[in-house]
């Protein structure tokens, strides 16, 4: 009932109205729009380095193929038709062609997929790792925070946010890049002391499993 609350007050505040608030009056520039992709589907960054550093390749090809070959697809072939719609979200999409109930059960289904359980955990854990904050108490602020500012200030707020997150994500890898060159030297000095598996297409894993995510990921 709170959020529900703050959502209508900023979307009454907002210059735009709701077109403002929850679209941002469909004006998000392709930087802002990549960068807010980026942060939102690379938010388990931890998850996503600790495969990389256990199967090598097979996690490349999975999550960074497989995983957007869905993404190419809705973009060129569906996002037109989308768009001519004037849909504000997945669940107003389903309710136009299928009406209230299909809305309310694509809206619940998409509020389950979608819980930020693992972002939650992540920060938790960073602040516990930075500040010393208990896990929970990590988790709760986290939640809070980011909660807050995204009913206030709507789609803006978080599309903000999203570049910043973007930003460092890309200056740590970089940084990190540099660091392991600095210390390890280039590639074909550390590669001999790395499994055979880091660098073939299903790593340690049997093809089944690779033809599985593929499958998974359309």
């Amino acid at each position: 009932v709170f959020s529900h609350r703050l959502n209508q007050r900023g979307a009454k505040k907002a210059n735009g109205g709701s077109l403002e608030y929850f679209l941002m009056g469909r004006r998000l520039s392709l930087p802002f729009f990549v960068a807010t992709l980026v942060a939102t589907c690379y938010s388990d960054f931890f998850l996503s380095t600790q495969l990389a550093f256990e199967r090598g390749f097979y996690k490349v090809l999975v999550q960074g193929v497989f995983f957007h070959l869905p993404c190419i697809f809705f973009a060129f072939f569906l996002v037109p038709k989308i768009r001519q719609l004037q849909a504000f979200s997945l669940p107003d999409l389903i309710g136009k062609q299928f009406g209230r109930h299909a809305q309310l059960a694509s809206g619940l289904a998409l509020l389950l997929k979608c819980l930020p359980v693992a972002c939650a955990l992540q920060m938790g854990l960073l602040l516990e790792l930075v500040w010393g904050l208990p896990l929970s108490y990590g988790i709760i602020f986290s939640v809070f925070f980011v909660g807050l500012y995204s009913m206030l200030g709507g789609l803006r707020a978080v599309v903000v946010t999203d570049m910043l997150q973007c930003i460092l994500m890309f200056a740590g890898v970089i940084a990190l890049a540099w660091c392991a060159y600095s210390q390890l030297g280039p590639i074909e000095v550390w590669r001999p002391n790395l499994p055979e598996s880091f660098f073939q297409m299903a790593g340690n894993q049997p093809m089944g499993t690779l033809v599985f995510w593929l499958l998974i990921a359309c």
